[in-house]
């Protein structure tokens, strides 16, 4: 970067760089003017050291950027920051910040009471229930203490009146309680001085913050979620399958936050109705999960009722859960989906003819990607006698004639060791959400 003169500096977690990241990522605020730029050499650097995989997701001026070695199982997160915005809002603008860099070892950083200031208002800004983990209020107050007329002259130039006094003096005793409790009044504060200070600049930031957030969680949502389902028989490993895929799948993307939203079968929003009956004092919930088909199907119009109820289920649902994850970058994965009214209808004692459970479940929204595991009858029904052999060698069917049929199902030998069939998931989940680095 220095190189090509952009300008830059590192923000937090960056003592130990650059032989060990303390983080899980490395946060570096850019000249906006230069972010294209910055974005293709950090592309090139993930390229040219192996990480053959890409991925990024953009939240108004920040680009999380991933770069993922499959070989080796490693991953290096890059959040780049296209000035210091929040909300669209800029408490400071870049150039501002960037006359207060020093050099620390070889790269450029923010003197150390700015830095702290700013990591206050990044944990307070914009948040319902804003949290200061420990070890942050614990840099924050000690900056406070060392430096304290440049702490006080930049946290004077982003917030003003009883805000400032109020935070001012809750820093003097050391009181980060009290600052979350005055967060509310520092945010809408911190928006004042951002209009006052940038005035049409932070109007048009928030507006355009605004409408890109419409556009990606309301609006254009599947555009932007990462979501797969994993269909099989009882004792396929489903779980198992699930939980090592994850665990792949935060080892590559490396983030703080959990990466991974694991629904069963359907979104949830809708409770279950042995639930409900349970409730209503109708009947008592049965909760013998160890067989699945242990009740004899509904009838005709109670099968009709129960499968337009999980439809609804899937249909709202999943506009609403999957969005979510949307908004908090996660994967939506599915243990079990829609599919299995098809190919395990007794499981909802569900009885209808299949062309009908065919049409239902066309009207439920389908992941970007299914996998299918499919396992020899007598090698599932080894590992779980939940199902007979005759039942594991149906579904097994059901599920490959859907398989085969379907964009984005795959079909994965469950017979095969668990670690070798997630490394061919994760290829391909990569392959299909973010890119490669050829």
């Amino acid at each position: 970067m220095e190189n090509k003169k952009i300008e830059y500096f590192i923000l937090r977690n960056y003592t130990d760089l650059p032989e060990k990241n303390s983080g899980k990522d490395v946060d570096i605020v850019v000249n906006p003017k230069k972010l294209a730029l910055s974005k293709k050499i950090i592309r090139t650097i993930f390229k040219n050291n192996g990480f053959v995989y890409y991925d990024e997701a953009v939240f108004d001026s920040l680009h999380c950027m991933h770069g993922i070695n499959l070989q080796s199982g490693h991953g290096i997160h890059i959040d780049l920051l296209a000035g210091y915005r929040a909300k669209g809002y800029e408490p400071m603008d870049f150039m501002s910040l960037y006359g207060k860099v020093i050099k620390y070892k070889n790269f450029y950083v923010l003197k150390e009471p700015v830095n702290s200031v700013m990591l206050l208002v990044s944990k307070i800004f914009g948040y319902k229930h804003p949290v200061i983990k420990e070890k942050y209020r614990q840099q924050i107050y000690n900056a406070y203490i060392n430096d304290t007329n440049e702490f006080k002259e930049t946290l004077r130039y982003i917030l003003s009146g009883k805000a400032y006094e109020e935070v001012d003096k809750r820093l003097e005793e050391n009181d980060f309680g009290g600052i979350i409790e005055y967060g509310e009044i520092i945010s809408e504060n911190i928006i004042k001085n951002s209009i006052k200070h940038h005035g049409i600049k932070s109007l048009k930031g928030a507006l355009g913050f605004l409408l890109k957030s419409a556009k990606k969680i309301a609006i254009c949502y599947r555009k932007y979620e990462r979501s797969l389902a994993v269909v099989a028989p009882d004792g396929a490993g489903k779980t198992t399958f699930i939980n090592v895929l994850s665990k792949k799948i935060e080892n590559g993307y490396v983030s703080d936050e959990n990466k991974i939203h694991v629904y069963h079968f359907r979104p949830g929003i809708l409770p279950n109705l042995g639930e409900i009956g349970e409730k209503a004092g109708v009947m008592k919930q049965d909760k013998n999960w160890e067989d699945p088909h242990r009740r004899a199907p509904a009838g005709f119009f109670s099968s009709v009722f129960r499968i337009v109820y999980y439809s609804m289920d899937y249909i709202i649902g999943y506009k609403k859960m999957v969005r979510k994850d949307v908004h908090y970058d996660r994967f939506s994965v599915f243990d079990r989906y829609c599919y299995d009214l098809i190919a395990d209808p007794e499981r909802t004692r569900i009885k209808l003819p299949v062309c009908m459970r065919r049409f239902f479940v066309f009207l439920c929204p389908k992941p970007g990607l299914t996998f299918f595991l499919w396992g020899n009858e007598n090698n599932v029904y080894g590992r779980k006698k939940e199902l007979t052999v005759d039942e594991i060698r149906h579904q097994n069917s059901l599920y490959k004639g859907m398989a085969e049929k379907k964009k984005g199902f795959y079909i994965l030998d469950a017979d095969k060791d668990v670690e070798d069939i997630a490394d061919e998931a994760i290829k391909i989940i990569l392959e299909y959400y973010g890119e490669k680095l050829n």
